[in-house]
């Protein structure tokens, strides 16, 4: 599975004057991945990753170059493997001219309900 988010950026999330704050960028990055888990738990996909809450367990970035402000940025994101609870999603960032700013890779682990 594959999804495309879209975010638009204002001045305000700058980290230096003109650069987007490598925080959001992280941020835009574990929503998105995110959103593979509750895309699937809508379609009612059932397995040892969906139908349950799942959480990041570990995420690493590699910023490649500045982000933008007053930009809208694209974030894509897709399944790499499903290992058990363990689910391992990738992602690209890009400015509105396609360039890439930033990609990450990410850990998701399912987490069981409590009695």
């Amino acid at each position: 599975m594959h999804v495309s988010t879209l975010f638009a950026l204002g001045e305000g999330l700058c980290g230096y004057e003109g650069v987007l704050h490598g925080g959001m960028i992280m941020t835009m990055a574990d929503e998105s991945m995110g959103v593979l888990h509750d895309i699937n738990n809508a379609l009612g996909k059932r397995g040892t990753t969906f139908g349950a809450a799942n959480v990041t367990a570990g995420l690493e970035i590699k910023f490649l170059k500045p982000g933008p402000i007053n930009e809208t940025v694209l974030v894509n994101a897709w399944v790499d493997s499903v290992e058990g609870r363990r689910t391992n999603i990738k992602c690209e960032i890009r400015d509105g001219r396609g360039i890439e700013i930033a990609k990450c890779s990410s850990t998701w682990v399912s987490v069981r309900p409590k009695i």
